[in-house]
Parts: structure tokens; C-alpha cells; sequence
């Protein structure tokens, strides 16, 4: 979620700025893949969002785990499978911010502007941190809930969490 809102305080100063309509050729194609990724990140959101309870096998299985391993699973988990949801347009918005660097000299200031906007939005310094949380949930645990399909896509974990403790 602060991913979409650092994304979307990016798009919005574009839009204010008005330099969209004459910003060079590298600032038009980071913007463009900008608003795409911005776009299927809002829509995996939604998806989590909307998501029902899985089926009673899947709370079963979660409830066979101390608190503490699931909750952390369930919150973490939800952000990558957003993430993943979202891969195809992040991975084409970073190669975009890849070839802008490595093909334009200088980049354009606009474009570096942007480039300098995307970056900690779009790849923030908080990612490997919650990789690291999630590989030092116990192993097991995560190969045996990651074989359950709702964990493959956006999920409401706070829906999980909601049913199961309160």
C-alpha cells in the first residue's frame, strides 16, 4: 500500500507539473510504464481486497501454527504475492530505468528527476527486510502453506486474521 501511494504522489506531481505533455522521449517512456505499473498494482490490491476466506482446509492448516509464524506468514505473504501479481510491470519499469541510465548521456533532467522519484517508490529500501522475515519464518511452515493455491495470489490477510482471532 505505501508503494501505490508513493507511486501515486509520483503520478500526481507529473500531472501537476503539466511536464508530461513536453518532457523529452525518456521522461514519456518512464511515465508511460509509470502509469501501467501504478495501474495492475492498484488492480492486485483490489484483488487482496476483495478476496473471500479461503476454504476451511486452509484455516485448518494456518491454525496448526503458533500465532506469532502465522500472522507474520499471512502479512508478509500478502505483500509478495501482491508483488508478484504485479511483476510482469515492475520488472518492464525497471528495465526501463535501466536502459534510461545506461543509454542516455546525460539523462535528461526531467528524466533523471523522474528516475530519482520511481526508484525508492518503486523499489523500496523496507523489501529485503521483509524478505528477511519471511525466510526466517520456520521453513516448513512456509513450503507446507505456500503449496495452498490462495497463497499464490492477492489474499486478504487481515480477513484470515480477522476470522481466526476475534
Amino acid at each position: 500500500m505505501k508503494k501505490l501511494i508513493a507511486l501515486s504522489i509520483v503520478t500526481f506531481g507529473l500531472l501537476c507539473s503539466g511536464a508530461s505533455a513536453e518532457g523529452s522521449l525518456a521522461f514519456v517512456y518512464l511515465e508511460e510504464k509509470v502509469a501501467v505499473y501504478e495501474r495492475r498494482l492498484q488492480e492486485c490490491l483490489l484483488m487482496g481486497r476483495n478476496a473471500s476466506l479461503p476454504s476451511e482446509s486452509v484455516l485448518t492448516a494456518l491454525k496448526a501454527y503458533p500465532q506469532k509464524d502465522m500472522e507474520g506468514f499471512l502479512l508478509v505473504r500478502a505483500t509478495l504475492a501482491e508483488e508478484k501479481c504485479s511483476s510482469t510491470e515492475l520488472g518492464e519499469l525497471a528495465a526501463a530505468l535501466l536502459v534510461i541510465e545506461a543509454g542516455e548521456s546525460p539523462v535528461p533532467e526531467d528524466a533523471a528527476t523522474l528516475v530519482e522519484q520511481i526508484k525508492p517508490a518503486a523499489f523500496p529500501s523496507t523489501r529485503w527486510a521483509l524478505q528477511r522475515h519471511y525466510l526466517s519464518l520456520p521453513a516448513e511452515m512456509r513450503v507446507h502453506l505456500e503449496g495452498f493455491e490462495v497463497f499464490q495470489r492477492p489474499f486478504n490477510s487481515l480477513l484470515i486474521r480477522e476470522y481466526l482471532f476475534d
